[in-house]
């Protein structure tokens, strides 16, 4: 198995599936409030898949995240930051991982605390590289 999976303490599942939504409106609160913060260029330096499985009393179910980490430069300085992604199964966080790892984003920065970050997917230019449609010669 890659390196880069690590499963999960199966007693931390409902407390997973409880964050959950917490998890969700806060990403969503920082990313409007990220709207109008500069935008810059950044590089998805490190990938990881964490997963695990639990019931919270029928079907047993999988659930799974992909944080990415990535690096920016902002006046000459560099800083990082991470990206987090919630999935069904493990797969596809790690199908998500691999294809994003080593590619460019972009993330917007407080304009006075450029160490602070949000990746936003609505301000991403092009999907990541492994689901770019290839040209059928004809």
């Amino acid at each position: 198995m890659p390196s880069d999976y690590s499963p999960s303490d199966d007693r931390g599942f409902l407390l997973e599936l409880l964050a959950m939504p917490l998890r969700w409106g806060r990403k969503r609160l920082r990313s409007f409030r990220a709207a109008t913060w500069p935008v810059t260029e950044a590089v998805i330096e490190t990938g990881e898949v964490l997963w695990g499985r639990g019931s919270l009393s029928g079907p047993v179910a999988e659930y799974a995240t992909a944080k990415l980490g990535y690096s920016y430069l902002v006046k000459g300085q560099y800083y990082s930051g991470y990206h987090t992604e919630w999935f069904k199964f493990a797969q596809d966080a790690f199908d998500y991982v691999t294809a994003w790892k080593g590619g460019k984003v972009r993330v917007r920065y407080h304009p006075r605390k450029p160490e602070l970050s949000v990746w936003r997917e609505q301000d991403q230019w092009a999907p990541p590289p492994q689901e770019v449609p290839t040209q059928l010669s004809s």
